[in-house]
């Protein structure tokens, strides 16, 4: 247990002796969180009276607890166990069970509260993509004037709010607070912003971090790079508002952001000095996010996956996968309303003549998806880019003319063929078809090209194509 834990930062290492309860039954439980991996150990004796079942180990949800807080722990797997005898007669034996989790909820003075609001993300990478505001500027001036008032007004404090579907939100608010140490000499205010969502229902611990792990990704996205996250809380959907509110802890190893990298697509609202004169981002993209289906969001996740391998030849494939299932293009060979109804009038006249009706049937019914030609990739590609703007095209060191090989030598990894295509022309093909796609994803979300065409700019790999 600890007893100075309020709640839980996502960059911290804990331990805690917790109680695990198993059908009732309780059992000793050590609790370890990293940034590299979270476990459970679970241990007792074992005895005719006694007996774990460990029925919990494959749910969605698991409750520890200690004389502090409790534990809602989630995405149990089973890493390995042991068991020793203590005694033959009775049969007596000590186990020990060891699991890795996904992620935990903590919830601090014993709430027993399992369902949430929403959830806010807190980031210094989120502080880098809003960027200076003049919202900021005139909290500050409001505490300069000793205005007690800006603690409680909504609007002051909120940089955006948009809708998701019927019932949810999503927005950036600022949460300040007040602190001053006469010993230290010192008096300051705190409004650091927090990027939340809700979905208008309650939600699971479950659901939480699947909501959690979608902001990441569309943050991850926006930003160009990984998320430092400070924290994650879980407003309570219980009555009243707990002093110190639930947080989520998961791993974050891989959430390391170079300290070279810019933000890809700044907010760039209500800015006190634009500076890099960029578009800024429309927030009905972020609404299209939210009211992407669940196949079409994970395009994003994917590219977030791609982007981190270190292999150059991995990331050119998965970039290319996506990229060629984002422009993918088909024409029919005859127009469908005449094909439709020959294969009617045909029917009777090809059953007769086969006397298989069950084979006649299948084969008509595969006609009009043949009927459907799929384009090429490279035709695909190259009529992607004619819909980019010409200025753009022009200050870009590849274009269609380098597609064919582009595409022979994505063949030729596919296949592992030979190939002489050097290191310094793989990272060179790998960021053009990056930025072919982080345009084609941003037009998912509403951005146009003009727009997008200038946010690409700013890649990491950019230099490699302009």
């Amino acid at each position: 247990m600890a007893f100075d834990v309020k709640e839980l930062l996502l960059s911290d290492t804990y331990h805690f002796d917790v109680t695990v309860h198993d059908a009732g039954v309780p059992f000793a439980g050590a609790l370890s969180l990293s940034p590299h991996e979270i476990t459970l150990r679970v241990m007792g004796e074992r005895s005719m009276e006694r007996s774990p079942t460990l029925s919990w180990k494959d749910s969605d949800s698991v409750v520890c607890s200690d004389v502090t807080a409790t534990y809602i722990l989630g995405g149990l797997r089973f890493r390995r166990g042991r068991n020793a005898n203590l005694e033959r007669t009775p049969p007596r034996s000590f186990f020990e069970a060891t699991f890795d989790v996904a992620f935990v909820v903590y919830l601090p003075q014993q709430q027993r509260e399992d369902s949430f609001l929403g959830v806010e993300l807190f980031s210094s990478t989120v502080d880098a993509w809003v960027g200076g505001t003049k919202k900021q500027e005139e909290i500050l001036r409001r505490h300069s004037a000793r205005d007690a008032s800006i603690f409680h007004d909504r609007k002051l404090l909120t940089e955006f709010r948009g809708g998701v579907g019927s019932t949810g939100q999503f927005g950036l608010s600022y949460s300040p607070s007040a602190s001053y140490s006469p010993q230290d000499f010192r008096s300051e205010l705190r409004f650091p912003p927090c990027f939340w969502s809700s979905t208008g229902s309650n939600l699971t611990a479950r659901e939480s971090y699947s909501l959690v792990c979608d902001l990441y990704t569309l943050l991850a996205f926006l930003t160009g790079d990984e998320i430092e996250l400070e924290k994650v809380r879980l407003p309570s959907a219980g009555r009243g508002l707990p002093s110190n509110p639930a947080t989520l802890y998961f791993r974050t190893d891989h959430a390391r952001r170079s300290t070279h990298s810019l933000v890809l697509f700044p907010l760039g609202h209500d800015l006190r000095y634009d500076t890099l004169h960029l578009p800024p981002l429309p927030l009905q993209a972020l609404e299209a996010f939210f009211a992407l289906d669940p196949a079409r969001r994970r395009r994003f996740e994917k590219y977030v996956r791609y982007r981190r391998l270190q292999n150059v030849e991995e990331r050119f494939l998965g970039y290319f996968r996506l990229l060629e299932r984002l422009t993918e293009q088909r024409a029919s060979f005859v127009d469908e309303g005449k094909l439709e109804g020959l294969i009617k009038r045909a029917r009777q006249y090809l059953v007769r003549t086969f006397a298989d009706k069950k084979g006649v049937d299948g084969f008509l019914r595969g006609l009009p998806r043949f009927n459907r030609m799929k384009f090429n990739t490279e035709r695909c590609l190259a009529a992607f880019l004619d819909e980019l703007p010409e200025e753009s095209l022009k200050r870009w060191k590849f274009g269609k003319g380098d597609l064919a090989n582009i595409c022979k030598w994505r063949n030729d990894l596919s296949h592992a063929n030979e190939h002489g295509v050097d290191k310094q022309t793989a990272h060179d093909f790998t960021a053009f078809v990056e930025a072919m796609l982080v345009v084609r994803l941003l037009a998912e979300l509403g951005v146009t090209y003009a727009a997008s065409a200038v946010i690409v700019e700013r890649l990491s790999a950019s230099l490699r194509i302009i």
